[in-house]
């Protein structure tokens, strides 16, 4: 009986946080989870460190989250390396601004140690963009893109048209 309580006081938790939790928290947890599902695969590459989501960090913050999001082994090469996932659900004339000032300082001083790549999600849905670019942070020079500059760095992302059509009632 113990647990059966436990598990609905969890799930009664689990769905109030949710409930309460702010539209931009759901949509960057949904394109990491992207990324590690559709992008990053475990054939090529070691997930070494993940930060803490929202509602872990709403409990007590963890200085950890400061890092960027992701740092990767690539198992052919033995590089370790940042990425930093970025979603952004509009662009104005392939401009999008992708992070404010503190970030960028802060992202600049890993990119000293490692190599830091900023994975930016533009339009359609968190959970399958419509533009991926993953962009050297060495390249990028302030807090906005302009995405006519990052052509050679954007991914191909094959569609269904299912996803087509989940595209269009998204948006």
């Amino acid at each position: 009986m113990y647990f059966i309580h436990k598990r609905l006081s969890l799930a009664c938790r689990s769905f109030y946080e949710n409930l309460l939790k702010k539209e931009s928290p759901i949509k960057g947890e949904e394109f990491e989870q992207f990324l590690r599902e559709k992008f990053y695969s475990p054939n090529e590459y070691i997930l070494i460190q993940k930060t803490h989501n929202f509602n872990e960090n709403k409990r007590g913050f963890i200085k950890s989250s400061l890092n960027p999001d992701f740092l990767y082994l690539n198992k052919k090469s033995r590089e370790e390396f940042y990425v930093e996932a970025k979603y952004r659900g509009k662009k104005t004339n392939d401009r999008v601004s992708w992070c404010d000032d503190k970030q960028f300082n802060r992202y600049k001083e890993f990119a000293k140690d490692k190599t830091t790549y900023i994975a930016l999600g533009v339009c359609g849905r968190p959970s399958f963009p419509k533009e991926l670019y993953i962009i050297n942070l060495n390249e990028i020079k302030g807090i906005v893109i302009d995405l006519k500059d990052f052509k050679k760095d954007k991914q191909d992302i094959p569609r269904g048209i299912l996803d087509f059509i989940k595209d269009t009632l998204y948006n």
